[in-house]
């Protein structure tokens, strides 16, 4: 009979070693699910504030438009601005237009624009053919888009690729390419 030798105090060490690695997987473990979920979360806020940004978009497309309504009704036409200005209170600027009539400068520029436009004060271009115009007497065609629409190649559209476009009836559209038609102020066409 073969007598095997006793376990005794030797091993009792290497057993230990087991349950502290066995406690470093699960470590290992806990940290990998913590990483995975910090970036789920990080993923999840950037579109709660692309979708907080379109509806602050909307919101301040709809705001300009009430100024345009109130500016028409006191003075019996659409205002006289420019596509976009040079300056950023020149004659013409919508930011000037709105600051003239007690709106918030603030609604002049797009949440979802670039910085860089940002840093201009004005992210929409007007439409010129409404110059001096009267809303209900012109055909449903768009009054104010972001400025990004002049150069999408550089400056994609801002909300998920896709536009906001402020019509004559009040309504705000989502649109992939610009408003369809000439661009304002010139003989080529939206590309």
């Amino acid at each position: 009979m073969t007598s095997y030798p006793r376990m005794g105090r030797a091993h009792r060490p290497a057993r230990r070693e087991t349950r502290a690695g066995g406690a470093e997987v699960r470590l290992l473990i806990l940290v990998l699910v913590l990483g995975l979920l910090g970036a789920a979360a990080a993923g999840l806020r950037r579109v709660f504030v692309e979708m907080r940004n379109e509806r602050e978009c909307i919101e301040r497309l709809q705001q300009i438009y009430s100024a345009l309504e109130l500016y028409q009704a006191q003075h019996g036409a659409l205002p006289r601005l420019v596509l976009y200005p040079e300056q950023k209170y020149a004659r013409g600027s919508l930011l000037r237009f709105l600051r003239d009539t007690g709106y918030p400068e603030e609604l002049a520029l797009c949440p979802g624009c670039a910085r860089r436009i940002g840093e201009h004060g004005v992210g929409y271009i007007w439409n010129t053919e409404l110059n001096n115009r009267r809303l209900g007497e012109t055909e449903l065609t768009w009054m104010l888009v972001e400025i990004n629409a002049l150069d999408p190649t550089n400056y994609p559209a801002p909300h998920r690729g896709r536009y906001h476009v402020l019509y004559t009836d009040g309504s705000v559209r989502r649109t992939m390419r610009p408003p369809l038609g000439r661009r304002p102020g010139s003989d080529s066409a939206w590309r």
